[in-house]
């Protein structure tokens, strides 16, 4: 959080990937069945999002691809 005159900005520059979208591939990957997960992840995105679901993969030990 930072404070820009009066007000307090959450900065996506400053998410370790750049963006928020990581929030949304841990929430998919947490809903998804242990088996289907130890599959892997993957996406047809890029920029962000390949960033994002990569970052997922790591940190839940699943394979990821981009």
């Amino acid at each position: 959080m930072v404070p820009v005159e009066g007000a307090v900005l959450k900065l996506e520059c400053l998410q370790p990937t750049g963006s928020f979208k990581v929030r949304g591939f841990f929430a998919a990957a947490l809903n998804l069945p242990p088996d289907r997960l130890r599959r892997g992840l993957i996406t047809v995105r890029a920029g962000h999002a390949a960033q994002a679901c990569a970052q997922v993969a790591r940190n839940l030990g699943a394979r990821g691809r981009g």
